[in-house]
């Protein structure tokens, strides 16, 4: 439940804590303003400036109108030593310098402790920020946008951020190592512009969104996002992460994508070459092979040879067959995921995506997506050129070709019998 308690005094601890100590200028500003009522506060670091508003009450010696910096660190012992949970304290006098005031952290003021600091002049770049501010163009976010992104937040114990695309109707959460697709809320369909939000973002915009009583707004950049509320603006970096990047890329620039309808055997085959047959996990090496509308899934030791034949739609145009090689200890991070959470089985049988792309460093990924739960799981893959890797390919294809074709001939054989004795 909200209170009666200004916004601003809320998210003090939010601005103090995006307070880098260590950035070249270790500045906070303050701009003082008696007419309106307010001591706005600049501060974080230089790429990543953040503005709070504290309202001023009436007091027999205020703060002179004005603009003047402050050692940041200081700052940061002053803000844990000044605030209740409905006020901020300000101790000042004007006795060394009547234009730029003294401070003391109030708390240990009183006590045996004292902590002072003089502040200085104004720090330019932080006033230019400050006043481009009304000129950057700001969206609305409705309290129904914030909740769902919230709420997402907390579903996911890793989570590192989300990537909301407005035109594509599409949500990714990362989630760790892993990227999960969601079906566009529909609480969301109304969201403004499309977006990454760090995981950081989304915690400032949980607590703006607790402690605020107004409608929040977003204002994306090229390299930050900004939140802003009348108690203030926060920013923070949306550069997204590789995996979303890479997920970007895969629908631009795939070189496999193929479609499986028999999700069961893949996820049990994959499963099997994780966890049995120790020559075959000695070698820490699987293979998948594309050719004549089927995915094989294969892996060799020196006396064991395993293949899967699955039918498969390829939805990419390629000219030859394909061979990629993967290592089988990436495969733990399939099963760790919720691709291995699925109750895999012959009535739950859900089609499997399978797309192997390039990314921008040239090297190969391989997207698993299952239609079902819409989670999407990414390993490394190789191109595996080599022809004699093919040829042994083409190989345990023929050794499985000839063998199902013996046990077709056993089986005729074994009813023959059976009849005979009729």
């Amino acid at each position: 439940m909200k209170n009666n308690t200004p916004d601003s005094i809320t998210l003090i601890d939010t601005f103090a804590n995006k307070i880098n100590i260590t950035d070249p200028a270790p500045y906070v500003t303050c701009i003082v303003s008696n007419e309106n009522k307010q001591i706005s506060i600049i501060g974080g670091s230089s790429d990543s400036l953040n503005v709070i508003h504290i309202p001023i009450t009436d007091h027999p010696q205020p703060l002179k109108d004005g603009k003047w910096s402050i050692n940041s660190d200081f700052f940061k012992v002053f803000v844990k030593n000044t605030h209740t949970p409905n006020t901020i304290g300000f101790l000042f006098d004007y006795d060394d310098d009547p234009k730029y005031p003294m401070l003391a952290a109030t708390k240990l003021a009183y006590g045996e402790q004292g902590r002072y600091c003089q502040s200085v002049e104004a720090y330019q770049p932080h006033i230019e920020y400050y006043l481009h501010l009304s000129q950057k163009q700001f969206l609305d976010i409705m309290p129904q946008h914030c909740h769902e992104i919230i709420h997402l937040r907390y579903k996911h114990k890793s989570f590192t951020g989300i990537y909301i695309n407005k035109e594509q109707q599409t949500i990714q959460v990362v989630d760790g190592d892993n990227i999960i697709n969601y079906k566009y809320p529909e609480d969301l369909l109304d969201f403004p512009t499309t977006v990454y939000l760090t995981a950081e973002t989304v915690k400032t915009l949980d607590s703006m969104n607790y402690s605020s009583l107004n409608t929040l707004s977003l204002c994306v950049e090229q390299d930050q996002v900004l939140l802003s509320s009348p108690a203030g603006h926060f920013s923070s970096s949306n550069k997204m992460p590789d995996q979303i990047n890479a997920d970007i890329a895969a629908t631009q620039d795939n070189e496999v994508i193929f479609i499986a309808e028999n999700g069961f055997l893949i996820h049990n085959e994959l499963k099997n070459l994780n966890s049995k047959l120790n020559e075959i996990k000695n070698t820490n090496t699987g293979f998948f092979y594309f050719f004549d509308s089927y995915l094989y899934i294969l892996a060799r030791g020196s006396t064991i040879k395993t293949i899967a034949k699955i039918k498969a739609k390829a939805s990419s145009k390629f000219n030859s067959d394909q061979l990629y090689r993967f290592t089988l200890t990436h495969l733990k991070e399939l099963f760790s995921t919720s691709l291995s959470k699925t109750n895999y089985n012959k009535i739950n049988n859900p089609k499997i995506t399978m797309t192997i792309y390039k990314t921008a460093d040239n090297t190969r990924k391989l997207h698993i997506s299952d239609s079902r739960v819409k989670t999407v799981n990414t390993i490394p893959i190789e191109k595996d050129n080599i022809p004699e890797s093919i040829e042994n390919v083409k190989k345990t294809i023929q050794l499985d070709e000839k063998f199902k074709e013996k046990a077709k001939l056993a089986k005729s054989t074994q009813l023959d019998l059976f009849s005979g004795d009729a």
